[in-house]
């Protein structure tokens, strides 16, 4: 059964660290005049602190935030059509993969080549999984999560060389002709 045209649209972004799911679920959002969800930004202003301090208490402590965070956004979007950009690690947990299935009328993976992905985030430091050799982490991280990002998503974008621009313009496409 198709879903009513009137039925909140559910837009989630996965992929890896610097694949641009914040970025590109601002535009998307913007272009379909629908809300933005961020989990990191919500972890961060529910908590007062940074994704950086929150890792300095370990891996877990920040994943359970973003779990309150990603249920929250979901939630609100259920209600009043938006986009969700997810961090990178959410799709580890089956409670979340779960969830995001369960309430997401699109899940976008940004599948992105792990040199671009190196230059990406070698600027700030917000990052605490890349300490040290960013390029051999990216890698394990690719190699432990490209299937689970495949098993939830709906829609893969190769980003490529392309832009921010391009890559919204094809998701906002599918989404307003509710194609996935």
């Amino acid at each position: 059964m198709a879903a009513s045209p009137d039925a909140p649209k559910v837009v989630v972004l996965v992929g890896l660290m610097g694949s641009g799911k914040s970025s590109v679920a601002r535009r998307v959002a913007s272009g379909l005049s629908i809300d933005f969800y961020d989990t990191d930004e919500i972890v961060s202003t529910s908590t007062g602190r940074s994704v950086r301090e929150l890792f300095s208490e370990g891996e877990e402590v920040f994943r359970r935030h973003e779990r309150a965070a990603l249920l929250e956004a979901l939630e609100a979007c259920s209600v009043r059509s938006g986009v969700v950009a997810t961090g990178g690690g959410v799709v580890t947990r089956p409670d979340n993969v779960t969830d995001i299935a369960r309430v997401a009328t699109h899940v976008v993976w940004l599948d992105a080549d792990v040199d671009e992905l190196v230059a990406r985030t070698a600027h700030g430091t917000h990052r605490p999984l890349l300490d040290g050799d960013a390029r051999g982490k990216l890698i394990e991280m690719r190699d432990a999560r490209n299937d689970l990002y495949d098993a939830v998503s709906t829609m893969r974008v190769e980003t490529k060389g392309r832009s921010i621009a391009q890559i919204a313009d094809e998701i906002r496409n599918v989404v307003a002709g509710g194609a996935s």
